[in-house]
Formats: structure tokens, sequence, C-alpha cells
């Protein structure tokens, strides 16, 4: 980058920054807890490992499509050659480590570790959820390295503005300030500020209004097998290999699990809880059962932990009456709209606030019907509420999704009387710790199922408005996993006001109960394409599936599937089809469409005849396309089912503009736009040679008829008219075969084609002339 002079007075300010940096990340690199309760604080170096990440590699260099292409390395985000672009964005559904990552490379940078991090002269890591109304970065770094700091603003903007630079910012999803306009990172991220700085920013999701921004994309993609083992035997087992292949085995035969694990931070505690409790989980096959017995183990945990800190654990029996003793008998009116839980704020600074409820007379009730999603209230000598469910991070939440939380429970709210309001104000606040930002989610979720269940439709229609499933999709699904009634409605609403699809497919496999009870969202569902994607979660692949299934079994019609860079195969029984992934997708009666995309190895016979036999098994089954794939003939056309010579199932090959279909009569390609233009040069050519005849006939018949003359005539006229029999004939095969041709290919020719194949045989009609 551009250098410029500085003084020694900057160079010593910029010395301290740096180790004041230094300072802040050390503390959090070496106090990282998976589990609380359940583990000590770890150092960073000790529980990471890499797990799967990919980089979007665009088809051109002004275009919106292209694929996910594995990346060997982490490093990657800051040394790959193919990374023109200063402004990289990190997705990764929740849990998967953008966070902890951030911490990796703050690691390498403190100990100049690797070159491809220390090669930065200053780091930044910005947790976006703790940054709401601050509108310059430099004073969000005065923020990180605190008050107490002599280095002000403008000494900061000063060095940064003279050093070569790496911003981190972390979790998009959360920034209170992501639909300002000229926010922090809009600065950032269009050049305006810093623009010479790498900048890496990472999101669960891709913001929309970076798409016209030169920024390139990574996607985390979880833990296989190979990495699981690593982290098992780095983290938990302490290299002994037994230990990890009976943790690893028990995942085996349960793929809904292995989906899970697929999360690192679903797996870590999956792996440290079967290690230490020596626990069998086989049997939670969804996210919701999953954090169901999680929420179990951290409350026992916290027990033991607290019980060792001389602490005094109230269970639930007593912790109605702590309470009543602390606020005195009267209690306000019960809003039954937060579960119990009271008002959500943030404090200065953005961190996590909750107020105690007023009402607190239905407790016990509220606690037994929702004892999954209830906190162990603990306190200290001097008083303090700890929650075990949240406890353990060393930052609390607040934030951009915790808002919508909050302004959606707003919403859902009575108002209450002067005389509540008046009880409020005196009402103690207690800050509340959240291990990851999906436990949030896990409590708020129970009060989203109790509006399902008990509120009008109206209500619970205003909660999914606020409720954003991009940002919020593990509220949607835990609800929904709780309760089938609350589950029904819930999908509805979600399809109704967000047509997101893909969050319902995953409520859908969540929700307990049978799957008639879901005609509808699954009609809606399938009406348009259902994707399996090779990038998608491993738990959204099973949830397509499960969705798929139960759409066959209900008679569900499906429109079509894509499976995009997902297509291994066609199993052994011929009765499945196997993904990259490794599922199968089972025999499917409703399916009228499969689509193959993006495969970019060669597609041969034997995969190509064993799809068409599996498609077969379909009774609706129209069409099956590969597109942007390279596909091998069939040969031996005698072997092509009786629905493919029927043209009752076709087979087409889609790259670009270019469509062929599979001719069953020679099991080779035939492109569509070269056979319309084969039988429209036919028309014209059949209509010439018409005309032609039509003409020789009229000078015929001019002819002086002299008896020589006549036999002549009549032998020359004989012969016209064999020739306009055989263009009649003529006119009655290719008019056949263009109404045929339009038929079946209807849908895949442009409209001037296909106006032009009309017309044109429609007006052979009129060229015959009569004999």
């Amino acid at each position: 980058m551009e250098r410029h002079e500085v003084s020694q007075d900057l160079l010593e300010k910029k010395a301290k920054l740096i180790d004041a940096l230094k300072d802040v990340y050390q503390s959090r690199i070496e106090s990282v807890r998976t589990i609380p309760y359940l583990m000590e604080k770890s150092h960073v170096k000790d529980i990471f490992i890499e797990s799967g990440i990919t980089v979007f590699e665009r088809k051109g260099p002004s275009s919106k499509r292209g694929v996910w292409k594995r990346s060997d390395s982490y490093d990657k985000l800051l040394t790959n050659a193919t990374v023109s672009s200063a402004r990289r964005i990190l997705q990764g559904d929740p849990g998967y480590g953008k966070s902890l990552l951030s911490l990796h490379f703050a690691r390498k940078w403190c100990e100049e570790e690797d070159e491809a991090v220390s090669k930065f002269e200053v780091l930044i890591i910005l947790q976006l959820r703790q940054l709401k109304g601050v509108a310059s970065i430099y004073r969000a770094i005065k923020r990180l390295i605190g008050r107490s700091s002599d280095i002000s603003v403008g000494d900061i903007e000063e060095i940064i503005d003279t050093s070569s630079v790496l911003i981190v910012l972390d979790s998009y999803d959360e920034y209170p300030d992501a639909n300002k306009q000229e926010s922090l990172v809009d600065q950032v991220f269009s050049g305006s500020t810093l623009s010479k700085a790498v900048v890496n920013l990472t999101s669960r999701y891709f913001p929309s209004r970076f798409h016209q921004m030169d920024t390139v994309r990574f996607k985390l993609t979880g833990f296989d097998h190979t990495e699981r083992n690593k982290y098992l035997l780095k983290s938990v087992t302490q290299d002994d290999a037994g230990e990890a292949q009976r943790i690893q085995k028990s995942l085996e035969g349960n793929p809904a699990l292995a989906a899970l694990c697929q999360v690192p931070l679903f797996f870590a505690c999956f792996a440290h809880i079967s290690h230490e409790e020596k626990a069998d989980l086989k049997e939670y096959t969804s996210v919701t059962k999953y954090f169901g017995i999680l929420q179990e183990y951290l409350r026992e945990g916290a027990y033991e932990y607290f019980t060792q800190l001389g602490v005094l654990v109230e269970d639930e029996e007593n912790e109605e009456q702590a309470v009543k003793d602390k606020k005195g008998e009267e209690g306000g009116e019960e809003d039954g709209t937060n579960g119990g839980k009271g008002d959500v704020e943030q404090d200065e600074g953005g961190k996590r606030v909750e107020k105690e409820g007023e009402d607190k007379k239905e407790v016990e009730k509220e606690r037994n019907e929702v004892k999954e999603g209830t906190d162990i209230v603990v306190k200290d000598p001097n008083g303090t509420k700890h929650g075990t469910g949240a406890g353990g991070n060393e930052e609390e939440k607040g934030g951009g999704e915790k808002e919508e939380i909050n302004t959606a429970i707003e919403e859902g709210e009575h108002k209450q009387g002067e005389e509540e309001e008046d009880d409020r104000e005196t009402t103690s606040s207690t800050r509340v710790k959240f291990l990851h930002s999906t436990f949030c989610e896990w409590f708020a979720s129970f009060w989203l199922k109790k509006v399902a269940v008990e509120k009008k439709e109206a209500i619970l229609k205003k909660a999914v408005e606020k409720l954003n499933p991009v940002n919020l999709g593990y509220i949607y699904r835990f609800a929904c996993g709780h309760d089938p009634t609350a589950g029904k409605k819930i999908i509805r609403q979600l399809l109704d006001v967000h047509g997101n699809s893909e969050i319902a497919t995953m409520c859908i496999y969540e929700r307990p109960g049978d799957m008639k009870d879901l005609i509808q969202p699954m009609k809606g569902i399938c009406s348009q394409t259902v994707d399996i994607k090779e990038d998608d979660s491993k738990i959204l692949q099973v949830s397509t599936i499960h969705l798929l299934k139960g759409a066959s079994d209900n008679a569900v019609k499906v429109n079509e599937i894509c499976m995009e860079q997902s297509f291994q195969g066609v199993d052994d029984t011929k009765t499945g089809i196997r993904l990259s992934s490794g599922f199968v997708l089972p025999t499917l009666k409703t399916v009228e469409k499969i689509t193959i995309k993006g495969d970019e190895t060669e597609i041969g016979t034997d995969k190509v005849r064993d799809l068409i036999g599996y498609s077969r098994q379909s009774e609706g089954m129209k069409e099956i396309e590969f597109e942007d794939c390279e596909v091998s003939e069939v040969p031996n056309a005698e072997s092509l089912p009786p629905e493919l010579r029927d043209y009752k199932i076709q087979v087409f090959r889609v790259n670009g503009d270019r469509v062929d279909y599979l001719n069953p009569e020679s099991g080779k390609w035939k492109n569509i736009q070269e056979e319309a233009k084969e039988i429209l040069d036919g028309i014209d050519e059949l209509s010439g040679k018409m005309r032609n005849d039509e003409a020789d006939l009229c000078r015929q018949l001019q002819m002086r008829e002299t008896i020589e003359q006549l036999e002549k005539q009549k032998q020359q006229h004989d012969k016209i008219h064999k020739a306009i029999e055989k263009d009649d004939e003529a006119v009655s095969s290719i008019k056949q075969r263009a109404e045929t041709f339009l038929e079946r290919f209807h849908k895949r020719l442009d409209q001037v084609t296909r106006t032009s194949l009309k017309d044109n045989s429609e007006k052979l009609k009129v060229c015959s002339p009569n004999k």
C-alpha cells in the first residue's frame, strides 16, 4: 500500500494501539468455552479445527451466476491469488465457526505465527452487534481498546490510514444498523472509508445490498467425517483413537444426527457430552430434540458448577416463591407474549439486558409446559441471578437479530395498565449472557410457540412479519419442533408472509406429527422448483428429502426437483438417487420433472439410462433435463423404455441457449433449434416447388389444342399432376411433422419460432392447386 511519512510520536502511539489490541484479543483467545459448566475454558489453539470452506467463482466478470468450489485452507481468505477484491464476505450458518475463525486469525496475528496474517501491521476485529449507532470505524476501534487508553480517535484514524490493515466485521446478521444508509459497514465496504484495507465481513447470509459491489464470497461448510475425527482427537479424547471411534460410530445409522453434526458447534456439544457422560444421543434426530437434551445437560452441569462455588441453586419449585419474596405477592396482568420472561432491552453498548416479568402467578404452569426452555435460576451471595441455558459466553449478546425478537414481542403484547407501568419502574435488571445466538433463539422460540397456540392468527402474523427467517430461522424451527399445532400455523404464516420455502422445509422436518396435516404447505413448496444443491447444509438436504417423501406419500404433485452439482447416480437397487452428500433420494411417485444441473464430470451412458429407469417409477414424470452438463449419448436406442419412444418422458440437454433432445429412435442428441430450422426450410422449399408446379399447369392449359399438341400436353399434364400428388403427400408429411414438433417442444421454442412454424405450415393448405 502507499506509505506516508509518520512522526516518531505517531509510531509510539501505533505501538501502543497494537499492544492494546493484542491485550483485548489475548483475553478472548485464552477463554473460549465450548460448553458452559461442562468443560473449562480453553485456548483457541486447543480447540480450533479447520472445517470445509468454499469460494464462489462467477461464470463471468459481471455475472451473478457461478459455482461454489472447495478451497484448500482458511488462509485463502487472505492469500488466494484469485481474490482480487479487498472486500470479502464469509457466509456461514449459526454454529459454523465464523467468530472462532476470527479468534484463530487473532491468535496468529498476536503470535506472529503466520505470514498470511502477520503481514498486516494492524488487525481490527469488531463485533457488529455491539456497534448500534456507531457511525465511525475509528470510534468503534476506540471502543474496542477502551476509553481508558490515551490514544484518541484522531490518533487512531491517522494510524489506520498509514498502516497495512486487516479488518474483520463479525456477525453482520446481528448488526443493529444493517438497514441504515451510510452505516459504518456501508462506508467501509463501499470504499469511502479505508479503501486500501482488506476487509472480511462474516454473516449468515449474503447481504443483497452488496450485490453490486466488488466482493468475493466464501462459505463455511462445516465438519465432515475427517474433520470431526480431528476435533475429537485434539479437543475431546486427547488422542484416544478408540474413544474417538466410539463417538463417531454413534452417528452411524442416523443420517439426521450426522447432518446435525455437520455444524461444528453442535458436534462439539455432542462430542463432549458423549465423552464425559458416556451418553447415547442417537435417538435425537431433529435440532429441537437435540437442543432439548443439550439444555438438560447444561442444567445438570450448572447445578454442580454453582454448588462447588457455594452458590445457592434454586430448583423450579422454589423459584416462584423466591420471586415473590423479592417483589411481593402482587403481580401485574399477564401479557401472554413473552413466556413470563419479561421485556427484553439493550443497555449502552448493545449488551443484552432482560427485565424480570411482573406477573409470576403462572410460573409453575409455564415451567411444566416448556421445561426444556427454562433457565435454572441461581443466586450468588450478592443476589445476582445467573441463567444456565445461556451462560458461559464472555460477550453479552445484543444487536440486530435480538432487536427483531424484541420488536416482534412488543407487537404481540397487550397494553398494560398504569398501575403495572408504575410497578415496572421499580423492577431491577438482570444481564443475561448467551453461549451463542442460537441459544437466544431457543428461548425465544417458546414465546413464538405460545403465540401460535394461544393467540389469534392476526397476532401470529404480526410476529412472523417482524421475525426475518433469514436471520432467525432457528426460532421458527424450534417453535415448530415444540408443538405440532403451533408448527402447522407457523409454517403456513411463514410461507404466506415471507415465501421462504427453505426455512419452511426445515420447519416441516422439525415438526412432530402426521404430514397429512401439512398438505397445503407442501403443495405450495412443491409447486415451485425444489432445489437440492451440493453446498446445501446436510440438515437442509435431510429436510428436503423428508418433504419430497411426504409429498409422494400424500399424492402431492412435485413440479420439479433440481439437483445442482449434487447428483452422483442411481443406487444399485435402481430405486434411489445417490447424492454427493451420501444421502439417497428414494422412489417418488409424484415428480413431473428432474433437472441435473452444473455437473462438471461427464454423465455417462449408464447414468443416463439408469436415471431414465428411475424416473419411470414416477407416475407423473414428463421431463428429464441436464443443464450445463456434459452428457453422453445412448448408442443402444433399443434399450430405451417405451415411455421415451412414445415421448411420454422427454430428455433434454441445455447449455446456454442451446437445447438438445434425446432422439429415442437413434439414441443421439438432436438440437431443437436446428430441427425447427430444418422444418421451416423444408416448408419454404416445398412451397416454392408447389408454386412452380402450379405455374407449369397454368401454362399447359393455355396451349393450342391441336391433335399432336394434345397428345404431348396430356403426357406433360399427367407428369405435372403426379408431381402435385407428391407435393400433397409432402405437405401432409411436413405439416404432421411441424404439428408434432410444436406439440412436443412447445415450451422449448421461442415465440418467433413457434409462430413461424405454425403460420408457415398452415399456408401450405392453400398452395396446392385443384386437380
